[in-house]
Formats: structure tokens, sequence, C-alpha cells
């Protein structure tokens, strides 16, 4: 549908949609002066814009928007040592290492979503005790993102350790998990 949908200039879908428009509401008799209708609109080929996801790069993403929640919440109280349990930098180049390959082994690809699921653990043990030592709470969008996080942690560990590559009710983005 979206191949066959390009091919329409902006102008032709106009026309189309006054010719729709016209068909489902014929005009009615002249003693009616009342509402023509309502045009009713079908939504179906819309695209979802998520991107084909895969485990590693969805836990990448996970562990740097927890991340940014402990830039956060680090900044509301007062804290000493280090923010997280490993080195940013080196995390997010294990992640480009393997997203860079153009076919990754298998073996490689298990290894970089264990890399990086025990990093994303790491960081909701952190916004744990940030938040258990009185950091200020997070924004609600925050805190529906963590839960969000949470779900894909805890799925990921389950296939991880079953030795799946499927789960039930598997979220496959972040900002749009109930897809």
């Amino acid at each position: 549908m979206v191949h066959f949908r390009k091919r329409f200039t902006a102008e032709m879908i106009a026309q189309i949609n006054e010719e729709m428009y016209k068909r489902m509401n014929p005009p009615k008799p002249p003693e009616d002066k009342g509402n023509n209708g309502t045009l009713v609109l079908d939504a179906t080929v819309a695209p979802a814009d998520i991107r084909f996801p895969t485990d590693e790069s969805l836990l990448n993403e996970s562990r740097e928007n927890t991340e940014k929640m402990i830039d956060k919440l680090w900044e509301t109280g007062e804290h000493k040592g280090h923010k997280t349990a490993y080195n940013r930098k080196k995390a997010r180049q294990r992640h480009l290492s393997v997203a860079k390959q153009r076919k990754p082994r298998r073996k490689t690809i298990t290894k970089a979503i264990r890399l990086q699921l025990e990093y994303v653990e790491k960081n909701l043990e952190t916004i744990e005790r940030l938040l258990n030592e009185g950091s200020e709470p997070l924004l609600k969008h925050d805190s529906e993102r963590l839960e969000t996080i949470k779900k894909v942690a805890l799925q990921q560990r389950q296939m991880i350790d079953k030795k799946t590559k499927s789960c039930e009710n598997r979220i496959v983005s972040l900002r749009q998990p109930h897809i």
C-alpha cells in the first residue's frame, strides 16, 4: 500500500478525497439546511514508524535512557562517587562495535546483549537507590519509560536464561510499548 500511495501527488489525493466526500455525502434536498454530513477518514495504512529492533539496540536505547534519568536524579540530591557502575563511553563503543558490523555472528550478538543487559540492570539498581536516598521523584513520562525499561530488561533476562529468541507480549519500542 505504501508504494502504491507514493505514486499519487498531493493534488491527486485532494481530488480523490473530494470525490469520496461527494459520494459519501450526496447533496440533500434544498429544504434541509442543516449539517451536510461527517467526513470519515481511515488511517489503516499509516506507518507506525518503528524501526526493526534488535535486542541489542533496544537494550542500548534503554541504557541511554536510564543514564539520562540517573543524571536528572543526581542533580536533585547530594551524592558522591560515580554516577554509573561502568564507563559510559566504553559501553557505547561496545554497542557500536556490534551495530556497525554488517553481519555479526550469533555469539557476538549474544555477548553484546548480555553486556548491554548488565548495564541496564546496574542502572535500574542505581535509579532505585537514588530514589530511596531522597532524590526528587521522576516526572510522569520518565516514570512510564522506566517501567517500560524494567519490562524490557525482564523479558531480555528471561530470554537469555531460557535460551530462547522470543517471549510473550515482547516490547519492541520504548516510545511505543503498546505496539
